[in-house]
């Protein structure tokens, strides 16, 4: 029996027949679920099974669109992985079909079946703002130079991605905030931070906003007031 098979492989390599477990099979390495935007590492891995003279480069297309990357390595040395790190952007939330497979391969090479993987690629979108002060409510009156007043905002997203917004004292700027958000939650609290604290020295009204860079968002930024006075004279 050992003697039959072996003369089955003697044959194949001598006349080029074609049999699938000869060909080096194709893996594709990548996260279920990756981000809108943000480069992706993706991995294809060739094991050539018989030794041959000749090989195959891998191919990867990323089934967005974009043109595939090819020649990536060449798979030829018997039973040794040969693989190919690569990083994609996908642009656009969606679900994508990966394909990695082999192309100008030499003269009696054994082409393998191609890989396929299919990912998830998730946008971060921002649902919902709810802005609100140290008494829980979006207006409150503070002592004049009271140095414990915060202002938090309640966001309610879906999806994956980079947050970055700022903190608005009136109109300016008075702090940038840049946070990753992950798949699976649903509402993150932020607040504004400690030092320096919102500012109390003058006298009045203040508005404080919470404005969102990033993503952009298609819905009004709420704002809390706070309400400044002076201390008995």
């Amino acid at each position: 029996m050992h003697r039959s098979f072996s003369s089955i492989w003697i044959l194949a390599l001598l006349f080029g027949i074609f049999i699938p477990a000869m060909g080096h099979a194709i893996t594709i390495t990548v996260p279920k679920t990756v981000e809108a935007g943000r480069p992706t590492t993706i991995v294809i891995t060739g094991t050539p099974i018989v030794s041959v003279d000749a090989g195959c480069f891998l191919n990867i297309d990323y089934g967005d669109g974009s043109p595939p990357d090819t020649n990536l390595v060449e798979c030829s040395a018997q039973g040794v992985p040969c693989s190919a790190t690569v990083t994609h952007t996908f642009q656009r939330a969606g679900t994508y079909l990966l394909r990695a497979y082999s192309a100008f391969c030499s003269p009696g090479a054994f082409r393998p079946d191609p890989a396929t993987r299919t990912i998830s690629v998730v946008d971060l979108e921002i649902q919902r703002l709810d802005l609100f002060l140290s008494n829980q409510l979006p207006k409150m009156t503070v002592k004049q130079y009271q140095r414990d007043l915060k202002a938090f905002v309640e966001i309610r997203y879906t999806g994956a991605g980079l947050l970055q917004g700022q903190w608005e004292i009136d109109g300016r700027l008075f702090s940038k905030v840049s946070k990753q958000l992950f798949q699976g939650g649903q509402k993150i609290i932020l607040q504004t931070p400690l030092a320096p604290p919102l500012p109390t020295h003058a006298i009045g009204t203040h508005r404080v906003r919470f404005v969102i860079t990033r993503p952009t968002v298609g819905i009004e930024f709420p704002q809390a007031i706070y309400f400044v006075e002076a201390e008995p004279g």
